[in-house]
C-alpha cells in the first residue's frame, strides 16, 4: 500500500490574502511576477537546509534596503552602481 510521505507538506494549494497594493503602484503584475519569483527563489536556496524564519527575513529587509540604496544613488547620479558584496564574514554562524 503506498502511504504519503509524512514529511512531505501536502497543505493547501493556493493562499488567498488581500494585500491591497499602494495606490502609486505602476503596475500590478509586476508587483505580482516579483513576489512570486522572490517566493519561489527563497525556497530553491533554503531547499533542504534548516534556514529559519526569521534568517530569511533577516536577508529581505537586508536586500531591500540595499535595492533602496541602489535606487536612491541612481536618482541622484542619474546611473545605477553595480552592486557587489564583497568580504562578507560571519563571526559566528548562530547568534542564538
Amino acid at each position: 500500500m503506498n502511504r504519503p510521505d509524512p514529511r512531505i507538506d501536502t497543505g493547501p494549494a493556493s493562499i488567498d490574502i488581500d494585500l491591497p497594493l499602494d495606490p502609486n503602484t505602476d503596475n500590478g503584475e509586476d508587483v505580482a511576477r516579483l513576489v512570486h519569483e522572490i517566493l519561489d527563489g527563497i525556497a530553491a536556496q533554503t531547499a533542504g537546509r534548516d534556514t529559519s524564519q526569521q534568517d530569511i527575513l533577516q536577508a529581505l529587509t537586508i536586500a531591500t534596503a540595499l535595492h533602496a540604496a541602489v535606487g536612491e544613488i541612481g536618482r541622484s547620479t542619474g546611473r545605477l552602481p553595480a552592486l557587489s558584496i564583497q568580504g562578507v564574514e560571519v563571526a559566528s554562524p548562530t547568534l542564538n
